[in-house]
């Protein structure tokens, strides 16, 4: 197992098949937020057809499934997650994590990439995409990532953010 692990922090080489795990809302009011996932989702399906790629998906949520059966009915959908239930996201979060990492070791898949909305403030966030695995080289690190941190203030606590620097 430990020789399939290390294929992830090999250069990916060719890559002729692409995991893509979008994540939207499901809950109401969450027209907007949706679109921009899948929106976003979209434009990268089809600039990975273009270049020739095969695409699977792993939808989170009931309408991000439902969103993508419907307007990509040739796409294999390998898996549909629901959000909340009785063990809510950290149950979540482990399953999309070792079934995407089965599909990766196991070569059914060469690359791993991740749609969902970055936290920007209360009253907005930006859609991204990010690839899971392979690893870089330099590790998870991206110029737009930020810390947040609960700091002591006078008034209690505030939140403190902290942009990353991969290069450190």
């Amino acid at each position: 197992m430990l020789r399939k692990i290390h294929r992830a922090l090999q250069d990916p080489g060719t890559t002729r098949r692409v995991l893509l795990i979008v994540i939207a809302g499901d809950r109401g009011l969450c027209g907007v937020y949706n679109r921009l996932v899948f929106n976003t989702a979209s434009r990268r399906i089809e600039d990975l057809t273009q270049l020739g790629m095969e695409v699977e998906l792993c939808c989170v949520g009931r309408l991000t499934e439902r969103y993508f059966r419907k307007k990509y009915p040739h796409l294999l959908i390998v898996n549909a997650f629901l959000l909340g239930g009785s063990k809510g996201i950290p149950d979540l979060s482990l399953k999309l994590a070792e079934e995407s990492l089965i599909d990766f070791v196991s070569d059914e898949v060469d690359r791993v990439e991740l749609v969902y909305t970055r936290f920007q403030s209360m009253l907005a966030s930006k859609p991204s995409i990010r690839t899971l695995l392979p690893l870089t080289p330099l590790g998870f690190e991206w110029d737009e990532d930020e810390i947040f941190q609960l700091v002591p203030s006078d008034h209690g606590f505030d939140v403190e953010r902290k942009h990353c620097n991969p290069d450190e």
